[in-house]
């Protein structure tokens, strides 16, 4: 456990640096492990490294954009946007003083009330990347980078995913199961693995470091999109230079 907390502090140390002297070197570490989901610890919170790097990056550009320079940013549905995350808020607090009581496992943070607080943070986190990416990403080819970041990230899992296959069909033994980072970091516990039975044939379940298989699918559709999302702008683009 103290392992993992210091190894924990190193990152946000690290993380916060980036967000003070470089944010779209940290706006890119972001995208990077947004799609690692295993690399997790459990504090009583589930924390992940997209979120140890995302963090410190929100609160600093928040500061500095629109308490410091009093910034403006114009979003498409941004009054959407706000009315929704408005309502998210306050009916999350809302419903805090008829939460009943329960014991729950796992600390003070999983307590009712605690989580209730906890879900609206990190569902200003979900949506942060909305207000991050117009104030720190200038123009289209950083953009790209960042998609090329993403990209680059999914692809590694991938590769990371086949050859956890081949071991776990080579030996028997699944080299990453979900949960390992987390096991290793807090010794709390247990690692587990994806499986399933296809009649009398035992179907291993890929996972990498992406969390469970289905979130590693649901990164990979995210990057087939951006794929086909490029591909269709320089489709256009190439038509209307055609047509000029």
């Amino acid at each position: 456990m103290i392992t993992g907390i210091v190894i924990l502090l190193t990152l946000l140390v690290l993380a916060t640096w980036l967000a003070l002297a470089r944010q779209r070197t940290a706006l890119y570490c972001a995208f990077f492990f947004s799609a690692w989901g295993g690399l997790d610890m459990d504090i009583g919170v589930h924390l992940t490294a997209y979120q140890i790097f995302l963090a410190p990056l929100f609160i600093v550009t928040f500061f500095r954009s629109f308490i410091i320079r009093h910034s403006k940013i114009h979003i498409t549905g941004g009054v959407s946007l706000s009315i929704f995350m408005l309502f998210v808020i306050f009916w999350s607090l809302f419903q805090i003083p008829f939460i009943p009581e329960q014991q729950v496992t796992g600390g003070i943070f999983r307590t009712p009330e605690i989580r209730s607080i906890t879900q609206i943070v990190m569902f200003i986190f979900s949506v942060s990347p909305v207000i991050l990416v117009p104030l720190i990403l200038r123009n289209r080819n950083e953009l790209i980078v960042a998609g090329k970041v993403y990209l680059s990230s999914v692809f590694i899992l991938a590769v990371l995913g086949w050859i956890q296959l081949f071991v776990w069909y080579g030996t028997g033994t699944n080299p990453m199961p979900i949960g390992l980072v987390n096991e290793l970091l807090s010794g709390d516990g247990a690692a587990r693995s994806g499986v399933y039975w296809f009649k009398e044939l035992q179907i291993y379940r890929m996972n990498s470091f992406g969390g469970e298989p289905k979130y590693l699918g649901a990164y990979l559709v995210v990057a087939l999109l951006i794929i086909q999302s490029v591909l269709l702008g320089e489709i256009g683009r190439a038509s209307c230079r055609e047509r000029v």
